[in-house]
Formats: structure tokens, sequence, C-alpha cells
């Protein structure tokens, strides 16, 4: 899987810190949970799938296969 990893994201100007912090965990992750996000980054999983949801309209997000696929980091909307 290609797309954006490590020290790309955080020259992403159009994501905010936290939404660069949820990528970096699932390009390190793909399978990650909501929970395992929102437990690395000491946040309820409400406003964490709001950063998920923001990542998807901007097109840096795609989830593949529901609770049991992964996730796939895009390098550009």
């Amino acid at each position: 899987m290609g797309g954006v990893t490590g020290g790309a994201i955080d020259a992403i100007d159009e994501l905010t810190k936290r939404q660069k912090a949820v990528l970096k965990l699932i390009a390190t992750n793909t399978t990650i949970t909501y929970t395992e996000i929102a437990e690395a980054l000491g946040i309820n999983e409400s406003p964490m799938g709001k950063h998920i949801n923001a990542l998807k309209t901007k097109g840096f997000l795609k989830r593949h296969g529901g609770t049991q696929g992964y996730w796939e980091v895009k390098s550009n909307n």
C-alpha cells in the first residue's frame, strides 16, 4: 500500500495536529481500531470519529472491509 507515511504527514498543511496524529497511527497499523486510536491519543471515541470523518472527507483516508477490514492512507485527495 502506498500513500503518506511518517514525516510526509507533518508536511500536509490542511490537516490539524490531531488529524495528523490519527493519520500517523493508521499509517503505522492499517488494522488499528477506533478504540485503539482513541486510547493512543487519550481522547474519547466520539471526537476521534470526527477526526476520522474529516480525513475521509478530505480524501486522505479510506476504510476497506468494515470492522474486520483495514485502513488505506492516501497521499492526496
